[in-house]
């Protein structure tokens, strides 16, 4: 009998306190199924207010993750809502990039 691999297009990622958590089918047929839990991957979301548009602006550092909403909040929220979207669709879990914001003189 031949082993089947995870169905990872069955996988689902939450996020929880800014942490990425990606849970995979184990291959049962069942959703009750127990998922395998991967390492939990901590993302920075970087967040913006343009003072223009009166938005706030929001990226994943480190996924192709780039969202604006009317709030802080909202954002973030967002942001979280594209961790979800980007490793539900089969997105790769890349290891995290760092941000450091500096400042310069112009």
């Amino acid at each position: 009998m031949a082993t089947r691999k995870p169905d990872i297009s069955a996988g689902l990622a939450s996020v929880n306190g800014g942490d990425a958590a990606i849970l995979l089918s184990d291959g049962g047929d069942s959703f009750m199924g127990s998922p395998k839990r991967c390492p939990i991957l901590e993302y920075d979301i970087v967040v913006e207010f343009d003072p223009i548009t009166r938005r706030f602006a929001a990226s994943v550092a480190g996924l192709p993750i780039f969202v604006d909403g009317r709030t802080e909040e909202e954002a973030i929220r967002l942001a979280r809502e594209g961790i979800d979207f980007y490793f539900a669709e089969g997105g790769k879990a890349e290891p995290p990039a760092r941000v450091k914001v500096v400042t310069v003189d112009v």
